[in-house]
């Protein structure tokens, strides 16, 4: 299926193809055929964000315009967190669920009133294969463990890029 900008016989040589609505970028696509598209509410709150390496995230909003829920995928793990707040609109907890077809983990973060972490704490990484499915393939568990660290720390990095432009 073409991309929009060759829908549109877009000329590169002009610079990137790029849609605007209400003053926000919401399409853009560059000459290598990369892409990203960006939808927002009426309130001009990003609601959902999509790329040509398929990832892709969502975020919701509480009453008071507050994240409440955010869901990012990638192409090997999805998470979802979900945020609390008070009275005051102060963030006071966020809870996330990192899952992958062969692990699953939670955290949870507590926050005091001026947004300093009071707690946090992790779940114990649960492996999702059968033991014969470990066992049939030696060298899946090997690239499965050094696997772990790197959809980690890959997976933490890219939950503050989408919680920072969630904000």
């Amino acid at each position: 299926m073409p991309t929009l900008a060759q829908q549109h016989n877009h000329d590169f040589k002009k610079g990137p193809f790029e849609v605007f609505k209400n003053g926000k970028l919401t399409y853009f696509e560059n000459s290598l055929g990369y892409w990203f598209t960006h939808k927002f509410d009426s309130k001009g709150r990003e609601i959902y964000y999509e790329s040509s390496q398929r990832f892709w995230y969502k975020c919701e909003y509480d009453s008071n315009g507050n994240l409440s829920f955010a869901k990012e995928s990638h192409p090997c793990y999805t998470v979802e967190t979900k945020f609390e707040y008070d009275s005051n609109g102060n963030k006071i907890a966020k809870s996330s669920r990192h899952q992958a077809s062969e692990f699953e983990y939670h955290t949870k973060t507590t926050y005091d009133s001026n947004g300093q972490v009071l707690h946090r704490e992790e779940s114990e990484i649960v492996d999702n294969l059968s033991e014969k499915e470990e066992q049939s393939n030696t060298l899946k568990g090997i690239y499965k463990d050094f696997s772990y660290e790197l959809i980690l720390l890959g997976g933490l990095l890219l939950i503050g890029i989408t919680l920072f432009a969630c904000y």
